[in-house]
């Protein structure tokens, strides 16, 4: 899968070039109409991991992934049509040890997010939810997809909020509290210059992301669902499979 850099006003020389060459974009314009949802499949595992994508209409399908560094962090910002995405076990074992969390952030219109063993949510414009790659996911944009997410390392997360997992797949209410300046500084992040977000170190933004999560829950993770729940988050998602689409490795 091909990606395009984003266009700068002047010839890249140096550092800028290399920074230049860090920023990907994907968009189904690229391909004819017959060909972007296959294109579009492609272009989120290429910048993910491997992962299932059904999108919700392929007549009319269209969509735009821009992924850009910051530090030892990235910022991924996606839009485009209605669409569904699994992490799935098999997707998980060809991944091999290639994982991260990613912190998501909803823009304009709600979904549904599942992180399997552990919490499912409906998120609204400008709420926030953490999910793991090594476990399996479901990410359910009914409308449209207008999210940005952050890429973090597994190690780096796990070292500064040992109590990550018990967030996985809840919600970060956007509209209060420390929720709120969460959501505005990552929607930040993506309005930033992308040779000012390549100069950020790791420790800026994702401690930032650490202690927010930690206010948001007043110094407490909450608490993780009874076992017996636990397998009962996604049933009939996890199994209703139509029109499924993966990219091999």
């Amino acid at each position: 899968m091909a990606s395009t850099s984003i266009a700068m006003q002047s010839e890249p020389t140096g550092d800028r070039q290399a920074m230049e060459c860090a920023i990907r974009t994907w968009s189904t314009d690229a391909v004819p109409a017959a060909q972007r949802a296959d294109y579009w499949v492609g272009a989120v595992c290429d910048c993910f991991l491997d992962m299932e994508v059904e999108p919700g209409q392929r007549q009319a399908f269209s969509a735009t992934l821009a992924s850009m560094p910051c530090g030892g962090l990235r910022v991924n910002r996606v839009s485009g049509s209605a669409q569904r995405v699994r992490r799935t076990l098999q997707g998980i074992r060809r991944s091999g040890g290639d994982n991260f969390y990613y912190l998501l952030c909803k823009e304009s219109s709600p979904c549904h997010v599942a992180q399997d063993d552990a919490g499912a949510a409906r998120l609204l414009p400008g709420d926030l939810a953490l999910i793991d790659s090594r476990r399996r996911y479901l990410l359910e944009f009914p409308e449209a997809v207008d999210t940005v997410s952050i890429q973090i390392p597994i190690g780096w997360l796990d070292t500064w909020l040992p109590a990550a997992d018990c967030w996985l797949g809840r919600r970060v209410d956007g509209a209060a509290g420390w929720g709120r300046v969460l959501s505005a500084y990552v929607t930040q992040l993506r309005t930033e210059q992308p040779a000012r977000l390549g100069t950020l170190q790791a420790e800026h933004p994702g401690r930032f992301v650490v202690a927010g999560l930690r206010y948001c829950a007043r110094g407490a993770a909450p608490a993780r669902p009874a076992a017996a729940h636990r397998a009962l988050r996604v049933p009939a998602l996890w199994r209703a499979r139509p029109h499924r689409r993966r990219r091999g490795r």
